[in-house]
């Protein structure tokens, strides 16, 4: 997470200095903006990042629903490990950084506004794709039908708002939250 948020900030600074000339607005958000992002009700009160929340959280029970309907001792575990609700901030933090600051905004160089979205989405589901490893093989199925294609929607969401704001700080929120 480290290193995705330093190639962010490195693009950034070095497109600034640049002064490089396109329509696409880079984000400039610092590692502070993003850090207190999801605790700021600036942020926060914004319709579709609230709404991105609540909305996320339903598809992603919608489709737990859907996918492990038939396993008959499924039981809802929100947190594996005690730390790991805590985890969510600096992964979103490095992969926003990344995918929306860096992948992002590379690709718009040689592709549309649309374009760079839905090639750096379908990257973010792709490198989500080593989390079935560490799943049983039938739950590994289940992930990669059901789970990256809900991944990779959700970062053609976190795309648009990062595009629509020229900031992450609405999809680092969003994302940790």
């Amino acid at each position: 997470n480290t290193w995705f948020y330093n190639i962010y900030a490195a693009y950034r600074d070095v497109r600034a200095y640049n002064q490089v000339g396109d329509p696409y607005k880079m984000p400039t958000d610092s590692f502070s903006d993003l850090a207190l992002a999801p605790f700021q009700w600036s942020v926060m009160k914004k319709p579709e990042v609230w709404g991105g929340v609540l909305g996320a959280l339903t598809v992603g029970a919608g489709i737990s629903y859907l996918a492990f309907a038939k396993d008959k001792e499924s039981h809802l575990n929100l947190s594996p490990k005690p730390l790991f609700p805590l985890l969510a901030f600096p992964v979103g933090i490095g992969e926003e950084s990344f995918f929306r600051g860096f992948l992002q905004p590379s690709l718009y160089e040689s592709l549309t506004p649309w374009g760079s979205i839905a090639v750096s989405s379908l990257a973010f589901g792709a490198v989500h794709l080593v989390n079935g490893l560490a799943m049983e093989p039938e739950q590994r199925m289940r992930y990669y039908s059901a789970g990256i294609p809900f991944i990779t929607s959700f970062g053609i969401y976190l795309g648009w708002l990062t595009y629509k704001n020229g900031s992450l700080k609405e999809s680092v929120a969003l994302h940790s939250w």
